[in-house]
Order: C-alpha cells, then sequence, then structure tokens
C-alpha cells in the first residue's frame, strides 16, 4: 500500500511542478512561493480537522524549521537550474537525496529505524548513481553550481525526514500544516523587505488560469501529507527512488501526450534507476512472503500447540485405534 501511495506522489509532483512553472512564469518567484504557500495553508487547515492527533508531545523546535528551509531550497533550485540546466540539476540533486536517503538508513537518524547495508541495496544505489551519471550534461559545469545541487538533494532529504519525524509526533496533517506556516512567515518577511509591484501584478494574478493558482497548494499539501505518512514506514532509499520513478515516469507520458520530444538519454537513465528499484522492490517482497509464510506454518490448529509433523501423526495413528478398541 504504501509503496503504491508513494508512485502515486511521485506522479503528483509532476504535475505540481508544472502548476508551479506556469504560475512563477507570470508572477516570479518570491510572489509564487507566498502563492503557494497560502493555499496550501488554507487548504492544510481544512483538512487538519479530520485528524485525530496523538498524545500531546513536544517535539524538538528544530522540526519546525522545514518550511523555512523549503524557501532556501527553492533559491537554491533557481540558481543552478540557471546554471546548470534542468537536466544537470536534477541528477545532482537525485545524487544527493540518495546519499541523505542512505546515511539516515544507516544512522537511525531523526528516529527513522536503522536499516544495515544489504548487497540488494547497495546494487540499487550504485545502479541509480549510474542513472544519475548518465542524466548529467557535461556541456553546462560549473563547480560551485554542481555542489550547491548536490548538498540541495541532501538537505532536500533531511526536510523531508523531519516532516515525517515532525508527523510522528503531532499527527501527519498537522506537521504539513505547520510546514506550510512557517513557509508563509518566511515568504512574507523576505517580500516585506523588497518592492513589489502589486498593481500590476493583481491584474497578472486574475488572469491566471485556476490550476496554476491554486494547483500547487493543493499538491504540495497531498505531497507533503503524504510522504509524513509513508516515511517512517518504508526506507528513506526505497521512498526516494520510488518517488523519483512515478515522477519520471508522469513526466514521460505526458510528453508523449503533448508530443514533446524526449531526451532519449533521460529515457535510458530512468530505465536503469527503475531497475535498481525493482530489484530492492523485489527483494523486500520475497522477505515478506517468506515471512508470511513461516507465520502461517507456525500458527497452531489448537490454541498455540504446534502442529504435529507427518511422522508424529503417523506414530499416533495405532494409539489411538488401540484406545477406541479398549473403550468398546
Amino acid at each position: 500500500m504504501y509503496y503504491f501511495l508513494l508512485s502515486l506522489i511521485g506522479s503528483l509532483v509532476a504535475f505540481m511542478l508544472a502548476a508551479n512553472d506556469k504560475l512563477f512564469a507570470q508572477t516570479g518567484i518570491w510572489i509564487a512561493l507566498f502563492t503557494i504557500h497560502g493555499v496550501g495553508l488554507l487548504f492544510a487547515s481544512a483538512l487538519v480537522h479530520f485528524e485525530s492527533r496523538p498524545p500531546p508531545s513536544r517535539p524538538k523546535a528544530w522540526l519546525y524549521l522545514p518550511g523555512i528551509l523549503g524557501i532556501g531550497l527553492t533559491w537554491a533550485d533557481i540558481y543552478c537550474v540557471s546554471t546548470l540546466g534542468v537536466s544537470t540539476t536534477l541528477s545532482l540533486k537525485l545524487l544527493g537525496q540518495l546519499l541523505g536517503s542512505w546515511l539516515i538508513d544507516r544512522t537511525g537518524w531523526l528516529g527513522f529505524a536503522q536499516r544495515p547495508n544489504s548487497w540488494p541495496q547497495l546494487l540499487t544505489l550504485i545502479l541509480a548513481t549510474v542513472g544519475c551519471l548518465l542524466m548529467l550534461d557535461f556541456s553546462t559545469m560549473a563547480l560551485s553550481a554542481m555542489v550547491l545541487a548536490v548538498f540541495g538533494g541532501i538537505l532536500m532529504t533531511l526536510v523531508a525526514g523531519m516532516n515525517a519525524a515532525l508527523g510522528s509526533r503531532i499527527g501527519p496533517l498537522h506537521a504539513t500544516q505547520v510546514n506550510f506556516l512557517t513557509g508563509l512567515l518566511g515568504c512574507t518577511l523576505l517580500l516585506s523587505i523588497q518592492p513589489i509591484p502589486w498593481a500590476a501584478l493583481l491584474p497578472q494574478l486574475s488572469n491566471l488560469p485556476w490550476y496554476a493558482l491554486l494547483g500547487g497548494g493543493v499538491l504540495s499539501v497531498f505531497v507533503v501529507a503524504g510522504r509524513n505518512i509513508c516515511m517512517p514506514r518504508v526506507s528513506l532509499l526505497s521512498s526516494t527512488l520510488i518517488i523519483f520513478t512515478g515522477q519520471w515516469l508522469t513526466a514521460y507520458l505526458l510528453d508523449l501526450w503533448l508530443g514533446r520530444t524526449f531526451n532519449q538519454q533521460n529515457l535510458v537513465a530512468g530505465l536503469i534507476i527503475a531497475l535498481g528499484l525493482s530489484i530492492e522492490l523485489l527483494l523486500v517482497s520475497y522477505k515478506h512472503i517468506k515471512a508470511f509464510w513461516v507465520k502461517m506454518r507456525n500458527v497452531s490448529t489448537f490454541q498455540g500447540i504446534t502442529p504435529l509433523s507427518k511422522k508424529q501423526m503417523e506414530l499416533r495413528i495405532p494409539l489411538r485405534r488401540k484406545v477406541a478398541s479398549s473403550r468398546k
């Protein structure tokens, strides 16, 4: 169930990015971020009424930072895309996310389950790294932007993990609401220190289609809340790869539907990453099936007593016949 939900989140990310791109083009980055966080906060505030909160707890103060850190990640994305291009930025960010996911899975930081290394996981990591390297565009290389893109990927994983850790303490939807609230406060602070031509921007906002104005914020709520639910239950490495594969596949299908050309090199890279993901998922499925089979074999047929083997049953048959004859 959680694997399917993560792949659905990846598909929603593709649509969310398309809506956000439309909004960015019309209003600029900071107005767009303010709009996305405002719409997201309103939608998340409406959804929290359907969530029963866990017992009261006092999360650490730094768990409330993801909303503000997300603003810095957005600025880093803009700088890296303008310097390196979209393909190189995405591949380096994915490398950073893989590294951050592996470190958290290995150390159990942020309260996640500690998962030791295994050969399928290492093979998955190697194949995903090869896929990322294939997506690089070596014609646009700037060391500072490359380091920033990798660091942004690591920080993105940490932000998602902090959101999920906060969700395990106050509830996934309440953590989503906090994320958009802190992000909106940060955007408001940034807008207050720079002049904004509101007279020219308001007509542009009113002329935007509804999906560009509202879609990014609404879809962001589903993405953040879905990750808050799934990430504590699935390894971060698997979560990262599943979301990326769902996003990549949806983007590919959208390009085919819209008649756009898709980079063949990126297609091969995406297939290699999907192959690495399938290896780990097959192993996880095998472990679940094996554990279920062992559990079923150990289930007692009578109040916890282990079922008799075939040899034991053969030894008991003459005894039953003898008891039956004595009763006669």
